[in-house]
Formats: structure tokens, C-alpha cells, sequence
């Protein structure tokens, strides 16, 4: 499937700069690894950066069959997705017990040669299907197909629709890569992510938390008015300064409501069109910049949106921007 030789000719430069990702491990199965020179030169780029083995038996034998070489990404923790971790919550997360979420296994890359174009549709549908199954532990991975060669496939007739195909009826994802070089250069930077992962704090369902707030208050009576803050913040082009004068205005969301139901008690801003009501409702007011002594006023565009946001008769398929 894979004409690696042709590519291989170059040498590949490695930087002698890069740090070494801990905690993941690229694995190869038993079909890469029978392509010499594609997973020698992955391992002589990679080597120093990212640590390269053999695939398991256990997980290698279910999907060898395909006879395309692949590979996969092993985490010695329980990779969770930014949206799943998102729905799940710090508490379910918690509850559950470390594991019960995520996978160790976050990434399997598929190598395919653009030569093969009429064959990468039938080639990923039959590789999903095995990693999709019940007993696989790939069944939760992420899934890329990585294109190498010059004459990306792309640009040939039909490539578009067949990225579509495997995207929208596979899941799988396409990256089309120059060579061998390139393609190590991809997976460092993808095991590099998975790392710094472990790392990132379980996301708010605020952008910025109320309790970061900065300038104001933390008792416990100012809590309504901080999380009214943080709710405001949340809107595009809405800061901390923007947000908190427009609180001393309006101190809560119902009197916002009431206040933009009486501008336009018929609704008809609710498509938010520019110029009119929605535009002017906050323009004029004022708030400080943070470090300066000097105003500035909220404007049109962000008046728009938050007069968008809380119009009581907007379509919910309006978007904010």
C-alpha cells in the first residue's frame, strides 16, 4: 500500500533542541514494521524525542488482517477527549474513579500512499470497522489517515470527496504529508499534545471563572454579582471591564431582560440588524481600560451581541457575531 523507499532518500535532520515527550509511546504493528524504510526512518527521527516499540500482540492481532501499515499512540494515563472531559465533569470524574473515563490508547495513524486513491475509501472502512468493534481497545481512539507524497491526493480528482467520505461516514481524519521527515515531525508534535494533557485542569462551563474575577469582591454576598460578571463574560468581545459596568447597570439578568424588552417590546431586533436598536442599546457606555486612566465606550458590535443575547424574541438559530 505504501511506497515508503521513494521517499526516503533525504536525509532527515532532527533538531538537537527538541524535548523528549514522557508518558507516550508510538507503537508499531507488525505491517509498518515490514516496511523497512518507512519505520526506520520514523524511529531515527523520532528517536531522542518520542520512544518508538512494537505493538502488543493483544492489541496488533485484531486489525493486522487489514495488511496496511499502521501504528498507534499508548499514553501510560487515561486520555480524555477536551469535550468528553467537558461533559463528564470534574464531579462524575471524580465519582467514577481515575480510568473509568479516557483511553490509553488516544491516537491510530493509518499510512496510505496518495498513489492508492481509489482504494483509500474501502481501505479505511474496512480498517474502522475492526477498531470500531466491541472487544477492540482502539474504539474510543482518535483515527487518522496520513497521506505521504508530493502528489497529494487532494489534487487529484474526486480527492476532496474522498476526505469527506472517510471524515463524515468513518470518522476517520486525513493528513497529507510530504515524506518521512514530515511525518515524524506530525507525530512528535500529536504525542507532544497528548502529554501536556495530563496537565490541563478539568474545564469550567464559564470561559473565565467567576471566583478569578479579579477586581472583584470574593464574600459570600457578592457571589450573584460575580457570577452575574462571569455569565457576561462569556459573550464574544465581552471583558472583566465591560462586563462589570454593565452589571452596575443592569444588576442581574432579569433586569437586563426587562430593560431590552422595553427598547424593543415587539421584537423587532431580534435578527440583531445593524443600526438599529441593537446597536445603540450599550454603544455609549463607558468603561475603564485596565492600566490606564482613560475610557472607552462598549460600541456597536458588542452592543449588538449582548442586546442579541437577551432579546427575549431571537430565533435560536441566531449566532452571535
Amino acid at each position: 500500500m505504501l511506497e515508503a523507499d521513494k521517499h526516503s532518500k533525504a536525509p532527515i535532520r532532527v533538531s538537537s533542541s527538541a524535548v523528549q515527550v514522557t508518558g507516550v509511546v508510538v507503537k508499531a504493528s507488525s505491517s509498518l514494521q515490514g516496511r523497512t524504510s518507512l519505520w526506520q526512518g520514523l524511529q531515527q527521527a523520532l528517536d531522542g524525542r518520542v520512544v518508538c516499540a512494537h505493538a502488543a500482540a493483544a492489541e496488533a492481532s485484531l486489525i493486522n488482517d487489514v495488511g496496511t501499515p499502521w501504528a498507534y499512540l499508548e499514553s501510560d494515563f487515561h486520555y480524555v477527549p477536551h469535550r468528553q472531559l467537558s461533559a463528564a465533569g470534574a464531579a462524575a470524574a471524580a465519582i467514577a474513579g481515575p480510568g473509568a473515563v479516557g483511553t490509553r490508547f488516544p491516537l491510530v495513524l493509518l499510512f496510505a500512499d496518495p498513489g492508492d486513491a481509489e482504494d483509500v475509501e474501502s481501505l479505511v472502512a474496512q480498517f474502522a470497522k475492526q477498531l470500531r468493534s466491541p472487544l477492540s481497545p482502539f474504539r474510543t481512539s482518535r483515527v487518522l489517515l496520513l497521506m505521504l507524497g508530493k502528489k497529494m491526493l487532494s489534487l487529484k480528482p474526486g480527492g476532496a470527496a474522498s476526505f469527506a467520505s472517510c471524515l463524515i461516514d468513518h470518522g476517520v481524519g486525513t493528513v497529507e504529508l510530504r515524506d518521512i521527515a514530515h511525518i515524524s515531525e506530525y507525530i512528535a508534535q500529536c504525542a507532544s499534545a497528548i502529554a501536556e494533557s495530563r496537565k490541563r485542569r478539568v474545564p469550567s462551563r464559564f470561559k473565565v471563572a467567576g471566583a478569578r474575577c479579579q477586581t472583584l469582591p470574593s464574600g459570600p454576598g457578592e457571589k450573584m454579582r460575580v457570577a452575574w460578571v462571569s455569565q457576561l463574560m462569556q459573550i464574544p468581545g465581552v471583558s472583566e471591564e465591560i462586563a462589570k459596568v454593565i452589571a452596575d447597570q443592569y444588576a442581574s439578568p432579569a433586569a437586563l431582560l426587562q430593560a431590552i424588552g422595553q427598547v424593543d417590546p415587539v421584537g423587532t431586533e431580534a435578527g440583531g440588524q445593524a443600526g438599529g436598536l441593537a446597536d445603540s442599546f450599550l454603544a455609549e457606555l463607558e468603561f475603564p481600560i485596565r492600566g490606564k486612566k482613560s475610557m472607552r465606550r462598549v460600541g456597536p458590535v458588542v452592543s449588538r451581541r449582548i442586546f442579541t443575547m437577551f432579546n427575549p424574541a431571537v430565533s435560536a438559530q441566531q449566532v452571535l457575531f
